[in-house]
Parts: C-alpha cells; sequence; structure tokens
C-alpha cells in the first residue's frame, strides 16, 4: 500500500476537506499537523486519521480511536514546549525522523506559507535521493502576494516550485504565475487548478436547495479587516446607506471582529436589531444560512477562489464578489453574480440594492451557478482526479 503524508494544519477544514477525499482510498494516510487550535469555544472538525502532533488537543472529540502521537508537550507544559519547539527547530526534526523511517512515498504540503514552509525547512536536510515525492498546493494568496512579499517568502516559494513534483493551485491564475517562477513540467510533474478542499458535495447542496427555505438572509462571512486581503467598512457603510430596503432581512457577520462588532453597535437600533454577530460557527451552521441567504458579499481585495463563494453558488445565494481575476474565473458580471469594488460605499449599495430586487437575474444565476459547480467544483468528480494524479506521480 503506497503511503501519504500530509503536511498541514489538520484544524483546517480545508485541510480536512482535501485529505478526507482519501478516506476510501488505497492509500496509507497520516497527517503531520504544523499547528493546532487549542481554542476551547470553538468547534472542530474529526480526524479520521493517524496524526502527529507537538502538543495535545483540548477537543478530544477530533480524536476517536485514531493513532495519535504526542511529542515533548506530554511531558513538559504547553507554554514552555511551544519556545523550545520553536527555539530548537523540533518540528523539523521531528518530521524528519518520521519521513526518514516511515518512507512515505508522497508528501502533500500545503497551503504554500504553512505546510509548505516545513517541508522546505525539512527537506532541505534531507539528502535529496532520499526525498519522497512532493505535492504542494497553494491557496488563496499565499503565492499572488507571497511571490511579491519579503525575501524570506519568496524564497520559499520558488524552492518549492522548483523542487515540488506536482502542484495544486486553487486558480489558474496562481498557476500561470506558479510557471514563470520555477514551476517547471516534466513528465514526472503535474500542475493543476482545482479548488482548496477538493470541491463541495453536491448531493448536500441538492438537499439544501431541495428544502427552498425562504431566503432572507444577506450572509458577510468575513466580518473583519485585514488589511492585504479583506475590506469590511465600506461594506458596513454601504449597509448603512440602504438600510430603509432591508426590513425583510437579517444581515449575519461571521467572523466578526471586535472593531466590527462596536460599529454595528452604532447601527440605527431598527438596523442593528436585525443584525446577527458571530465569532466562529461550524459547518453545518454555515450550511443551514446559505439554505436561507439571498445574498453572499465577501469583498476580498485580494483572494484565490474563495470556497465560501464555492459554497454559496451551490447552495442558490448569489453572490457579490470583487473583481478579482481569480474571481472572473467562476463569476461573470450580471450573469451568475455580481462584481463591485470593495473600496467604494455607492457602488456596494447599488450592488445591493441590485441583488435584492431583480428576482430574474437571482433565478437565472441560481441555475447557471448549479451547473458551474456540478461541472467544475463537484468533490466527487475532483476526488477521482486527485487521486489519478497521486497514483500517476508513483508510476512515474
Amino acid at each position: 500500500m503506497n503511503k501519504i503524508l500530509f503536511i498541514c494544519c489538520p484544524d483546517s477544514t480545508h485541510s480536512i476537506s482535501w485529505i478526507n477525499q482519501l478516506n476510501d482510498s488505497d492509500f496509507d494516510v497520516r497527517v503531520f499537523s504544523v499547528y493546532i487550535n487549542n481554542n476551547k469555544n470553538l468547534s472542530y472538525p474529526e480526524w479520521k486519521f493517524p496524526t502527529y502532533v507537538m502538543e495535545p488537543p483540548r477537543d478530544k472529540t477530533r480524536i476517536k480511536n485514531k493513532l495519535l502521537v504526542y511529542y515533548l508537550s506530554r511531558i513538559i507544559p504547553i507554554p514552555i514546549s511551544r519556545i523550545l519547539i520553536d527555539k530548537f527547530g523540533l518540528k523539523q526534526k521531528w518530521l524528519k525522523k518520521i519521513i526518514l523511517n516511515w518512507k512515505p512515498d508522497i508528501i502533500h504540503s500545503f497551503p504554500l506559507n504553512v505546510g509548505g514552509k516545513l517541508a522546505t525547512r525539512t527537506l532541505k536536510s534531507i539528502k535529496k535521493d532520499l526525498w519522497p515525492r512532493w505535492v504542494a498546493s497553494s491557496w488563496g494568496s499565499d503565492l499572488f502576494l507571497g511571490i511579491e512579499g519579503e525575501k524570506r517568502e519568496k524564497d520559499n516559494i520558488k524552492y518549492i516550485l522548483e523542487n515540488c513534483d506536482g502542484f495544486f493551485s486553487d486558480c489558474n491564475r496562481d498557476l500561470n504565475i506558479a510557471k514563470n517562477n520555477g514551476l517547471n513540467i516534466n513528465d514526472a510533474k503535474f500542475s493543476l487548478s482545482l479548488p482548496g478542499t477538493g470541491g463541495v458535495d453536491i448531493e448536500l447542496f441538492k438537499l439544501i436547495r431541495e428544502k427552498n427555505l425562504k431566503r432572507n438572509i444577506i450572509l458577510i462571512p468575513k466580518a473583519y479587516e485585514r488589511e492585504h486581503a479583506n475590506k469590511i467598512f465600506p461594506l458596513l457603510e454601504a449597509i448603512k446607506l440602504i438600510q430603509d430596503d432591508l426590513n425583510q432581512y437579517e444581515i449575519h457577520f461571521l467572523m466578526c471582529s471586535d472593531a466590527v462588532k462596536k460599529w454595528i453597535n452604532k447601527f440605527p437600533s431598527n438596523l442593528r436589531s436585525r443584525c446577527k454577530t458571530y465569532d466562529m460557527i461550524s459547518q453545518n451552521e454555515m450550511f443551514k444560512l446559505l439554505g436561507k441567504t439571498k445574498l453572499m458579499i465577501s469583498l476580498s481585495i485580494s483572494d484565490g477562489t474563495p470556497n465560501v463563494m464555492l459554497e454559496a453558488m451551490a447552495a442558490g445565494a448569489l453572490p457579490i464578489m470583487h473583481p478579482l481575476d481569480s474571481i472572473k474565473e467562476w463569476i461573470k458580471d450580471g450573469e451568475n453574480g455580481l462584481l463591485v469594488n470593495s473600496l467604494y460605499p455607492e457602488r456596494i449599495r447599488d450592488a445591493i440594492d441590485r441583488g435584492l430586487k431583480d428576482d430574474s437575474l437571482f433565478r437565472s444565476a441560481s441555475k447557471l451557478n448549479w451547473k458551474t459547480i456540478s461541472d467544475r467544483a463537484d468533490s466527487d468528480k475532483n476526488k477521482l482526479l486527485i487521486i489519478k494524479k497521486y497514483v500517476n506521480l508513483l508510476e512515474n
């Protein structure tokens, strides 16, 4: 049986969705955790495969009866062990030992600035003729912005692109960037653009659509400000500008920062009473919201292919997005979504107004998006393609 070792954060829903595609495959799968989230207030996905961790997770429901390997933190308090792990490069040393002893046929690291960074540091300490095949994935802005970033970030990306044996990006834009920055494809290599999760569960979203629930939600999945990526305050201003037309709707803010909560508290009382804020919600809760969502608004100024956009398209919501090249690979303005610059409140207001009032657009977009997702983002179809790429890599 061929062995594959994933190097990533196993608490990421992107990571888990991708890895779980190998559930019924012929691969012997293990996961090396770059880090884990240990916030007791959050819900986490179950780990279905043996997972190496540097510290024990507080949430034991993730583990079930799967092999779990602790390191250092079993005998030393976690805050001290974290300092020692970083100071002495213990993650790299432990990962090197696993690669040399367990001998995986393939390692797959993602994304470039998390699993890819640890894989790079580790493989540099191993003779190249002892390397397994190396597959890397880029998500979101890690390649798009990273290749223009500081020298260490650029060096890490170029090392991965020059040395990996297979490469997945979540958009065609980043495939082209990769090929211009060291990704050389020969008979033993591949490059492919696929959603970072592998895709969406078509059967699940078919059921969500069939429930035909009242669409009375405006969903904002990234309610925080991040300088290099997400913009939220122009959107909040746009909501104030159009508040009189929102009386029939609830506005749900996910991953809501404290600054945004304070801003919402300044809304007029009638508008404020219809705003719901969340720190984090489970994937199931997210899907329930999408089933009642009319508009999904995500206005990041830098991204790849957002998974929440694909899920909104699958669920029948109308996406309103910033006009990034990666977004345009999926959304045509005025056909299956609306594209609007995230920095201009008046333009955002107009897009929201059209999205709520143009029922013809909503209905036609819903049909177009179901076909798009079925053709390009069906996780069952993509699973077969992904496994085929792994197998072909070993055969070559």
